[in-house]
């Protein structure tokens, strides 16, 4: 395989191009956005100044509410507001005069504030004639004159207004216009750009096409099968020679790799043959060695020779092994019992946890679960084998036919009249007709042998029915949604 020396590959080409059009779309954005950064900032502080001579617009206003409402009401809190509010509108004013460039507007604020000096003096003796308790009507035409004087600091503050709203106005306007060629001259920068993109793309792509289209068209060859195709003898430039080569030698490699594929698997396939017809052989062996295991089994029989091979686990220190018989040891001892026997709740639990340790050993971490009985139920009785077919259901048929993992949930809880019992899944569910139909507990779906999935629920709902009434036990369900089976138990009828 040739080895390409080019030094400016596609890649190299590809950066640098890019980084040029980066480089021009930031220098038109920063001068764009420093002229418009400053045309913005200057209408924002005029803005702003014409706010803050609104406010005092209104903060006189203030000043006369405190003082009227001083002399009806005597409140010498209104008089220390009075005195805050004057000094802080006094110093705005002076703040103002400060920052301010233009002598009509300096002046006006100089006769605004030497009108609030007038008006704080007229004010304190408004003050002093109220002290002394001058006549209501003195004090009134006092009022009547700081009223008036306070409508002729507010026509010299509305003057500086109007005058601020035209510089405002003016540079909004500026700002108008610097926006619109801003505008313009973006538009002709990116049409400009796009222009010279789309013809430096064009050729770019021409480079590209004819050895990519070429080797798309042998791709497709060896996509359908066809490993006798021919070596791509176009030239190509930089990354693109380097995998037309790669592709070239990938070929003859694949096909010497197919020759050995094809004969291995002639092999293969007589050894598959060989070993099926083994496993059967194998197989109807074990299964007639069960069908005579089965016939001679007994109880007794069975028992012992589960505590012999328990036995031997544990001197083997086959842990798991050993709690695995002990598990099936006690489940089919529990279900050896006669169906009408009464067992205590802990009994049921304690069954329902040896079956799922041994359907854990068969499942492995496919199914994860989550048991739990509250203490206080322990002891109740009820009839036996009424929760292990819900489980095994839940676990057989909800979970194991699961895509992926799933996840069991056993839990009995104390209620205040009655015990709930919760056996949920998350498995592939049924719909809810068919989930209603196992509450059904007719004798024709019970004895129905091609009826397996909910032949044990139905026993079990009919047990329960005959033992504590209707309506004990509802199930929900739904297609990929899981099933929740719920079993209430009154305690009024233990």
């Amino acid at each position: 395989m040739k080895r390409n020396n080019n030094k400016l590959t596609f890649r190299k080409i590809l950066t640098l191009y890019s980084l040029g059009i980066i480089l021009v779309m930031l220098a038109i954005n920063f001068t764009s956005l420093s002229s418009l950064k400053n045309n913005y900032f200057s209408f924002n502080m005029h803005l702003t100044d014409l706010s803050q001579v609104h406010n005092l617009y209104v903060e006189i206003d203030e000043l006369y509410s405190h003082i009227d409402n001083y002399t009806l009401s005597g409140d010498h809190d209104y008089l220390e507001k009075y005195n805050h509010k004057l000094k802080n509108v006094i110093k705005k004013i002076e703040d103002h005069m400060e920052r301010t460039t233009d002598n009509e507007i300096y002046y006006k604020y100089y006769d605004a504030k030497n009108m609030i000096a007038t008006f704080s003096s007229r004010s304190d003796a408004i003050i002093r004639n109220h002290d002394v308790q001058m006549e209501q009507i003195y004090i009134d035409e006092l009022l009547s004159e700081l009223e008036r004087l306070k409508s002729y600091i507010q026509e010299e503050l509305q003057s500086i207004i109007t005058l601020k709203l035209n510089v405002v106005s003016s540079i909004y306007s500026n700002l108008k216009g610097v926006i619109l060629d801003k505008e313009g001259q973006t538009f002709l920068y990116t049409l400009i750009i796009t222009i010279v993109c789309f013809t430096i793309a064009y050729l770019f792509s021409q480079q590209l096409s004819k050895p990519i289209h070429q080797l798309v068209i042998q791709l497709k060859k060896v996509a359908k099968g066809n490993y006798d195709t021919t070596e791509v003898k176009i030239r190509g430039r930089g990354e693109l020679q380097t995998l037309i080569d790669c592709f070239n030698y990938m070929m003859v490699k694949l096909r010497k790799q197919m020759e050995l594929i094809n004969e291995k698997a002639v092999m293969q396939k007589k050894l598959q043959q060989e070993e099926i017809k083994n496993l059967e052989m194998a197989n109807s062996l074990k299964q007639s060695q069960l069908n005579y295991l089965q016939s001679q089994i007994n109880p007794h029989f069975l028992f012992n020779t589960l505590n012999s091979i328990g036995t031997l686990a544990d001197i083997e220190d086959a842990k798991q092994t050993k709690m695995m018989l002990e598990s099936l040891s006690e489940l089919l001892r529990y279900n050896l019992k006669k169906i009408n026997d009464i067992v205590t709740l802990e009994d049921e639990f304690n069954i329902i946890k040896n079956y799922i340790y041994i359907q854990m050993i068969r499942f492995g971490n496919k199914i994860q679960y989550n048991i739990h009985m509250d203490e206080s139920v322990k002891d109740f009785m009820v009839p036996s084998m009424i929760l292990q077919p819900f489980v095994e259901n839940a676990m057989i048929h909800g979970l194991e036919q699961k895509e992926g993992k799933g996840h069991l949930t056993v839990e009995i809880k104390d209620e205040s009249d009655h015990i709930n019992i919760l056996i949920k899944d998350d498995g592939i569910g049924m719909t809810q007709e068919q989930a209603e139909s196992l509450l059904k507990y007719e004798d024709e779906i019970i004895l129905n042998k091609n009826y397996t999935k909910g032949m044990g629920v139905c026993n079990v709902v009919k047990r329960l029915v005959l033992y504590f009434g209707e309506n004990i036990v509802s199930i929900e369900s739904g297609i990929a949604k899981g099933t929740s089976t719920t079993i209430k138990i009154p305690k009024e009828s233990l």
